[in-house]
């Protein structure tokens, strides 16, 4: 858990916060009870700006988990509903409406196939 103080008690202690902030403790400031901003390391805000190296994740995935034991057909079995499924119904007002909007024009662009 980090420590929380208001924008006010902070200016009044930053060389103690950022001395804090150095050894590795995240500072949570606040206005009027609610929080605001985070103080962090130079270094915790380096991690985070740099974001996640989608590459390296896939790799350290791929040296720590054996692919091999999955099976996929088992793992997504019951995932897809195998069950015949309903003839479409289009509403004759919702073809005719397509018949009038498909022959017009827009512009110098026809809506005709």
């Amino acid at each position: 858990m980090f420590k929380q103080y208001s924008i006010a008690a902070a200016r009044n202690r930053l060389p103690a916060l950022v001395h804090a902030v150095e050894s590795g403790a995240p500072v949570e400031l606040t206005r009027c009870g609610r929080p605001v901003a985070m103080l962090i390391s130079i270094g915790d805000y380096r991690n985070m700006a740099r974001g996640p190296d989608l590459w390296e994740a896939i790799q350290r995935f791929r040296q720590e988990t054996d692919l091999s034991d999955l099976d996929v057909d088992e793992i997504y079995a019951e995932a897809r509903d195998r069950s015949p499924g309903r003839e479409p119904v289009v509403p004759e007002k919702s073809s005719r409406l397509f018949a009038k909007y498909a022959t017009h024009t827009v512009g110098r662009y026809s809506l005709a196939g």
